[in-house]
């Protein structure tokens, strides 16, 4: 079976040719959109806005449609490895319940996200040890404001792949953020990429 994910569009092809009675359920690993899949390949997302990819034509379809638009073809076939197209697909197999990464052999969906877990507590642990050694509070949430002659305010901003962007400014743009680092650099990223913005004060 062979979808797209509702929340971030990654695609995903699942081999569910070993797949138990109960189905499996599992989550995406770059935004945590939820999966399920049935024994008889009944498919649906916790934002009920993913797409299936017809195993025929190569169409995108709703994922509450049992029939391509496209080719009219059943979208509820295990011949999703028949077809050849040129989309990047995270590979996955079905056994039992579980699921699994083909490239890695292992679980799929854990260790990705203990990493970024680490990370963000590691991160917030530091800032929270900072405001309580320098006494300082932060202020409003409207960008970079000098406290003094020698401190300044800035935003922390840490991403789901552990980037950490220390921003002398953010606006945002839509769906992205756009971030100036205290370096002058611009970085433009979607804001469901951020996990977390906290405020530093640090030594100009």
């Amino acid at each position: 079976m062979k979808f797209q994910c509702g929340g971030c569009e990654k695609n995903y092809q699942v081999d569910t040719s070993k797949m138990g009675d109960k189905g499996i359920r599992f989550k995406c690993d770059q935004c945590r959109y939820k999966f399920y899949i049935s024994k008889d390949l009944t498919f649906s997302s916790s934002g009920k806005n993913s797409k299936l990819i017809c195993s025929a034509c190569g169409a995108f379809v709703s994922e509450k449609s049992t029939t391509c638009y496209t080719c009219n073809q059943t979208t509820r076939k295990n011949n999703a490895d028949l077809r050849v197209d040129n989309k990047d697909y995270e590979l996955l197999d079905a056994r039992d319940s579980k699921i699994y990464s083909r490239k890695s052999g292992k679980r799929f969906g854990k260790t990705g996200l203990l990493a970024v877990s680490l990370i963000t507590a590691a991160l917030l642990a530091i800032i929270a040890l900072y405001f309580v050694s320098s006494g300082q509070k932060t202020l409003r949430d409207n960008g970079a404001l000098p406290l003094n002659n020698s401190k300044v305010e800035i935003q922390i901003v840490i991403m789901n792949t552990g980037t950490t962007h220390y921003a002398q400014r953010i606006e945002h743009e839509g769906a992205y953020v756009i971030i100036t680092d205290r370096d002058g650099g611009v970085s433009r990223v979607l804001e469901r990429d951020i996990v977390q913005i906290a405020k530093a004060v640090l030594e100009d």
